[in-house]
């Protein structure tokens, strides 16, 4: 019709209201693409330009605020008739500006010459307000004559071609994309020990990985011309290894906690006793098969730039962790008490008051267990035991001599940095003082190592102290429920980590597994958990772990002639307080090569004591420092403050050189150390190795380490370890959270 299709030129927009998704709300809007008008779905766009307003199905709060002087019209359309349709729109005619029309159909249509006639009634200037139109039934949701669409040819061309195959080519990349988000998901959910969210996501990234393995062989014969499909085959590949490993985690992480809960469940059985031993063997299989894993894992990822050098060399500490907690578990029987009742004590360390053999012994527990069952615990207070003590046992000098102490007791045990050492002198005096017989095992647990392990268990109310505790604040709640006021006999103590322990065992189907076996495999490395046993295999098997907690007596690694250096700085505080919390310890050692065919030690230890106030846990950091050095160190000197020492001891034990003080440093006070020696140096030295070893419990060990070549004629090259070169000099910065193992290729210039 020429008068409709004028009218419609002279139109500016049209604006959608109300159900825009039906039929006759699309048919309007691809009419007015028909006819180039815009169409919008905003009611903001009313302005005063020429404007008609479709409002879909309205009801009566609907209100359309049409602006004064404008040329837009309101068109109320009604899909249905009814009367209360009918009266609804007399009530909007009677409510409305001039030009407000109303449209009624008895159904929702997309048929042409429906629209064709709705818009003649609402463009035409009859008097009519409101208008019925009877559809089609028949065409009601279809219609053989609809709007025709703008028709464009489409011209294949060569750049069509090339857009479908270079897209044939990275479609692999989305589902590959999927199924490492997929991955990632699961990976957190198994840290958090969520288990059927992680296997419920691993299925998804099982399929995301089938997708992509798929559509990567259409990719792959093109990648391979251009030498990159070794790189993407590593990539594909590691993902696939990604998934099972995750499988095996929490096939692994299932099995482990129902063995734990049928361990520590508080009866046992026939039936318990075969099932324990039947899921150690299955577990056996599983750390292997995850231990192969992993490493395969982490050799894969090492291979692609994109992932960072930590993160693998996370994966192969986690993979040797597995190791070694799997050849554990060949002795598990044995642990367990397969043949008879075994003994262990386990030492609670407060590495806050640190001593040599890791932190004060407040408190220990005995651990009996039984046919693969743990038969009873019970903790102790260091008080108790040693008000028993009838005999007189001579001390150190720096007890008798710091701590004043006349008699030696169990709670100052541990005042040798070797642990066996520590574990037989404890053994001797339970035996004084309650008649401790027959102990197969000890194991030293600091602090620190408790906080660690809290970090996979949920916050832990302790109904009888009405309190929370988590690794945060455990120390400070410890402190205030267990040791302040702390007098010789009460049972402040025994009773706050027998509470604790209790709600870690209630709590243990709660804790994730991977954040507890991380941390423990940390605790373990890092010399908060030490262990002794007396079953010869099982010990050597910590010794070969490192996990044994003693210093060792280095040797020189490789064929090469060898220059070895070893120092080992020990602490023991001496103040009767908890200073250690509030102590950092920063240490350069300065290795110095000269003409004489000397090696020149210089250690530098700065102490800052950033306690408070004097007042308890803080206090003064009253240090009894020993230095271990090579036996065959000389021209050996101590200096505090830049002065040279005049009550510095030395002695010699075993391999070593021992170099000790006693070093007072007030509240928000600092203190310099400095220990200097000199050792020999072969003539034909091809190798310098420089060994430092930490302390059982110490934290807060930032260290630099420098091999200056001076005015020698030696070059260094270092073989183990990445140094900045700066005048002749090699730097390294660190932590001494491990023992550290230094090796420098020495060569000498002629």
């Amino acid at each position: 019709m020429k008068f409709t299709a004028d009218a419609v030129a002279s139109k500016k927009r049209f604006i959608l209201l109300g159900e825009t998704q039906t039929l006759i709300a699309r048919s309007i809007a691809k009419f007015a693409t028909h006819h180039e008008i815009p169409v919008r779905n905003d009611p903001s766009q009313i302005d005063e330009k020429d404007t008609d307003i479709f409002f879909i199905n309205p009801t009566l709060r609907q209100n359309i605020i049409v602006p004064q002087n404008s040329k837009s019209r309101v068109n109320y359309i009604f899909t249905t008739y009814s009367d209360k349709t009918r009266d609804l729109g007399k009530l909007l005619l009677k409510n409305e500006d001039e030009g407000t029309k109303i449209i009624h159909l008895d159904g929702d249509t997309q048929d042409y010459q429906v629209i064709d006639r709705i818009m003649w009634f609402i463009l035409t200037r009859s008097t009519e307000e409101s208008i019925f139109i009877r559809i089609n039934k028949q065409s009601k949701y279809t219609s053989s004559k609809t709007i025709p669409p703008i028709k464009q040819k489409f011209h294949f061309r060569l750049r069509h071609i090339i857009y479908i195959f270079i897209i044939s080519q990275i479609i692999f990349l989305i589902p590959l994309s999927i199924s490492v988000i997929f991955l990632f998901n699961a990976f957190q959910s198994t840290k958090n020990g969520d288990f059927i969210s992680s296997s419920n996501t691993l299925r998804y990234a099982k399929n995301s990985i089938v997708i992509t393995k798929m559509s990567y062989a259409l990719s792959r014969p093109i990648l391979g011309f251009l030498y990159i499909d070794s790189y993407v085959d590593n990539i594909v590949t590691s993902t696939d290894i990604a998934e099972q490993t995750l499988q095996e985690v929490i096939i692994t992480s299932q099995n482990s906690l129902q063995l734990l809960g049928l361990i520590t469940q508080p009866t046992t059985s026939t039936s318990t006793t075969r099932e324990i031993i039947l899921r150690l063997k299955t577990l056996k299989q599983q750390t292997t098969q995850l231990e192969k894993n992993t490493a395969l894992l982490s050799g894969k990822l090492s291979r692609l730039p994109l992932v960072a050098p930590s993160d693998t060399q996370k994966l192969s500490s986690l993979s040797q962790g597995i190791r070694k907690f799997n050849n554990i578990i060949d002795f598990a029987p044995q642990i367990l008490g397969k043949d008879r009742q075994k003994k262990y004590i386990v030492f609670f360390y407060n590495n806050m008051e640190l001593r040599p053999g890791g932190g004060f012994l407040g408190s220990y527990a005995e651990v009996l267990v039984k046919n693969y069952h743990l038969e009873s615990y019970k903790i102790f207070d260091v008080y108790d035991v040693d008000g028993q003590l009838k005999d007189h046992i001579e001390p150190p000098d720096a007890i008798r001599t710091y701590l004043h102490q006349p008699h030696w007791f169990l709670r100052d045990s541990n005042f040798t940095p070797n642990f066996d050492v520590n574990a037989k002198m404890a053994e001797f005096f339970l035996s004084k003082e309650r008649g401790e017989k027959n102990i197969d095992g000890f194991v030293g647990v600091t602090t620190t190592a408790l906080s660690n392990l809290l970090e996979a268990f949920p916050p832990l109310y302790l109904p009888d102290y009405n309190e929370t505790i988590t690794s945060d604040n455990f120390f400070l709640k410890t402190q205030t429920g267990a040791e302040s006021g702390h007098f010789e006999g009460a049972q402040n103590k025994k009773n706050y980590l027998s509470a604790l322990g209790k709600a870690m065992t209630i709590a243990s189907g709660k804790a994730s597994l991977f954040i507890l076996g991380q941390n423990l495999q940390k605790s373990l490395t890092e010399k908060h958990i030490v262990l002794y046993m007396k079953h010869n295999k099982i010990n050597a098997l910590f010794q070969a772990n490192g996990w044994d907690g003693r210093l060792s007596s280095p040797q020189c690694i490789g064929k090469d002639s060898c220059l070895l250096n070893y120092i080992a700085i020990i602490d023991a505080n001496l103040g009767v307080n908890k200073t250690n919390y509030y102590v950092t310890r920063q240490m350069r050692l300065l290795s110095r090569f000269d003409l004489e065919n000397h090696l020149t030690t210089e250690a530098l230890i700065i102490f800052s004591n950033q306690s408070p106030t004097a007042i308890f846990p803080g206090g003064t950091y009253k240090n009894y420092l020993q230095v271990y050095i090579p036996l065959s160190s000389f021209d050996i000197a101590l200096y505090v403050n830049g002065l040279r020492s005049r009550t510095a001891t030395q002695r010699k034990s075993g391999n070593s050189t021992i170099v000790a003080d006693l070093i007072t440093i007030p509240p928000k006070r600092s203190a310099t150390v400095k220990v200097t020696y000199k050792l020999a140096t072969p003539v034909n030295t091809n190798q310098y190795q420089f060994v430092v070893q930490k302390q059982i419990g110490s934290i807060n060990n930032e260290m630099s380490v420098v091999f200056d070549t001076g005015n020698s004629t030696y070059s260094l090259t270092p073989l183990n370890f990445t140094a900045v070169e700066n005048d002749r000099q090699l730097l390294y910065n660190t932590t001494l959270a491990i023992d550290r193992v230094f090796i420098v290729k020495t060569n000498k210039q002629r």
